[in-house]
């Protein structure tokens, strides 16, 4: 008797030669823009297209077995939207990630765990200096936390404000850009990965480095309350602001408050 196991090995077989046709042309997409974008260095660096095609590779590569090409692909996510420019350091950064996705794309394996570990410590980082941010003459916002619908709600509001807006999806690669780049606010997700963002907050506010940023808890509407209650007892002077229609006002209380503006 054939089991549901067997059945789904047996779709993802048949499958992935089409899968493989997508990734192709996905990388090709990918390449050609932002080979293209260099040549325009007032392009913004979150082209929707750009992101989507990555986006794309992301979410199926796990499906397919690929897990290495996934993660690649969320690092070169981040990538993108932290370099804050298509100038030529950038630009090859970017292909490289491209060119170690098409590898093992061409073995059509996925290399495993320790390969994959290997490759991704093998890909550059971004982290803008502060003479580049400064110069660039904007304050920026580093948001920690996922990229989703309510990211993208709040990113007009942070941006209107005059600010460059940095995300960051891990809570570590967060605290890790905050230590690094100093940003002039700091907005932390109270939901983002194996820690919330009460904790974040807390080793971003306990660094010697980052004590000095403001720093502001993103919370729904019916956790803004249990989480402000929790700063409070961990005296934690930390501003909470509520996700949906109250982040605008919330949000523009909280720079005024900080002094950020």
């Amino acid at each position: 008797m054939t089991s549901e196991n067997d059945i789904d090995s047996d779709l993802v077989a048949e499958l992935l030669p089409f899968f493989i046709d997508d990734v192709v042309e996905r990388l090709g997409s990918v390449e050609q823009m932002v080979v293209s974008f260099s040549t325009n260095l007032h392009v913004k660096p979150d082209s929707f297209e750009l992101l989507r095609n990555v986006h794309s590779i992301k979410g199926s590569a796990a499906s397919f077995g690929f897990p290495t090409i996934a993660l690649i692909s969320h690092h070169l996510e981040d990538y993108i939207i932290a370099t804050g420019n298509f100038g030529e350091a950038a630009v090859d950064g970017m292909l490289e990630h491209v060119h170690a996705i098409g590898a093992i794309v061409e073995a059509r394996r996925d290399p495993g765990s320790e390969e994959g570990r290997r490759i991704l410590k093998s890909l550059p980082d971004f982290h803008p200096t502060q003479n580049l941010l400064r110069s660039q003459g904007q304050k920026t916002v580093l948001f920690i936390g996922p990229r989703n619908i309510q990211l993208r709600l709040m990113e007009p509001e942070i941006r209107s404000g005059g600010f460059r807006l940095v995300t960051m999806s891990s809570s570590f690669q967060g605290i890790e850009s905050a230590i690094r780049t100093r940003p002039d606010l700091i907005l932390i997700s109270n939901i983002i990965d194996i820690l919330d963002g009460v904790d974040v907050a807390r080793m971003i506010h306990a660094a010697e480095m980052t004590q000095h940023i403001p720093l502001v808890v993103v919370a729904s509407k019916l956790d803004a309350e249990p989480v402000r209650n929790r700063l409070n007892r961990l005296n934690e002077k930390i501003l909470v602001v509520r996700k949906g229609e109250d982040f605008a006002a919330d949000f523009a209380y909280a720079i005024v408050r900080l002094g950020v503006v």
